[in-house]
């Protein structure tokens, strides 16, 4: 059979044609999907798979709907459901900022009930470099002392402290810690023998040198009176002597760590109600080590209180103040781009502070612990 040359003029003809508008068909089927898929979707918020979202938990009076994302806090008032957490509250997860974890290892405890970071002071060498993540850490590591000072003939003869024969051991050992990792220096300044007047300024301008914050264990007028006019930064632990107008008076615009559990003296609750009525930064602090509750101290709270401050202040204490402080800087608030470390708890912390030491669950960095 023969084909006309006249036959393939005709197809190609109609080809030409029939093609682009199917091309154009095609097209515009395309952009028909396209847009009804962007306006189907564009009106729902970016949602992850690994998202979780906890709804209808209260943060001091406001209901949040709390989306959490590879750790962080994404969002305050999410719009997609998620876990049912009506009647329940928020609050971030504690700092203790007086730990001796070398001496009492309960990181993990302290974890599951409620402290996301610590402050370690006074601990050997080697424990400058140990990793207790998740748990957040900054570490003076031993204390700087005078020969046979505090506390090597003691609890901490086993590396808790470093003794200094003059002014430049002082200055040389205060480089050193630095040099391996400490973040704080500590200088006890209790019973004979102490460091002298030269080695305690010598001391402190070291610190000063390296940016390294100062802090003492001071507990007497005469102590207390000398570390406020040496300059140190820090009392580790509330006094147990009564102050008086001298030592408060070098104390009020400076910083205390609370421990008032750990040495059950009614001296210290009214020396923190008088320093903090003047101003002073009060930090929550167990001296955990000395005292065993591993998580947020019902007794310290509950001790705080009668110094006058307010629930909202003592939960400050142990949340934004210290996050601010030590520097912390992804702790210590319910806040979008922080870390999603915090209480769930059963009733109103601003009500009732117990309800800190028996939290519903804990979440640190994004995870619920078990």
């Amino acid at each position: 059979m023969e084909i006309s040359l006249d036959w393939f003029s005709h197809c190609s003809y109609s080809l030409s044609i029939i093609l682009p508008i199917m091309v154009l068909y095609l097209k515009l089927q395309l952009q028909f999907i396209h847009m009804f898929l962007f306006f189907s979707c564009s009106s729902l918020p970016p949602f992850s798979s690994s998202s979780t979202i906890l709804s209808g938990i209260n943060l001091h009076g406001t209901t949040l709907q709390l989306r959490i994302e590879e750790g962080k806090i994404t969002n305050l008032h999410d719009s997609n459901s998620g876990l049912d957490y009506e009647g329940t509250w928020i609050i971030p997860a504690f700092i203790d900022s007086h730990v001796h974890l070398a001496y009492y290892p309960v990181s993990q405890e302290l974890l599951n009930g409620g402290i996301s970071a610590v402050i370690d002071l006074a601990a050997p060498v080697e424990f400058l470099s140990q990793n207790l993540q998740p748990l957040e850490i900054k570490r003076s590591g031993p204390m700087i002392t005078s020969m046979q000072g505090y506390p090597t003939q003691s609890w901490g003869s086993n590396g808790y402290g470093i003794e200094c024969a003059d002014e430049q051991s002082v200055e040389d050992n205060i480089i050193e810690l630095h040099n391996l990792g400490a973040e704080i220096i500590k200088l006890p300044l209790t019973s004979p023998p102490t460091l002298t007047d030269p080695q305690l300024n010598r001391a402190i301008q070291a610190a000063k040198n390296l940016g390294l914050p100062t802090v003492t264990h001071a507990m007497t007028n005469i102590q207390v009176a000398r570390t406020g006019q040496a300059g140190v930064d820090i009392l580790a632990h509330t006094p147990t002597e009564i102050l008086n107008e001298t030592s408060l008076s070098l104390w009020e615009d400076k910083t205390i760590i609370s421990t008032l559990y750990a040495f059950g003296s009614t001296n210290s609750v009214s020396n923190l109600s008088q320093l903090y009525q003047r101003g002073a930064k009060i930090l929550y602090g167990t001296d955990l080590g000395n005292t065993q509750d591993a998580g947020i101290s019902t007794n310290e709270l509950l001790l705080l209180a009668q110094t006058g401050m307010s629930n909202a202040d003592i939960i400050d204490s142990g949340t934004s103040i210290p996050a601010d402080f030590w520097g912390f800087s992804e702790l210590g608030y319910i806040q979008e781009g922080y870390n999603a470390s915090f209480l769930v708890l059963d009733a109103d912390p601003y009500i009732d502070i117990s309800t800190l030491g028996r939290p519903l669950e804990v979440w640190i960095n994004g995870e619920k612990r078990e």
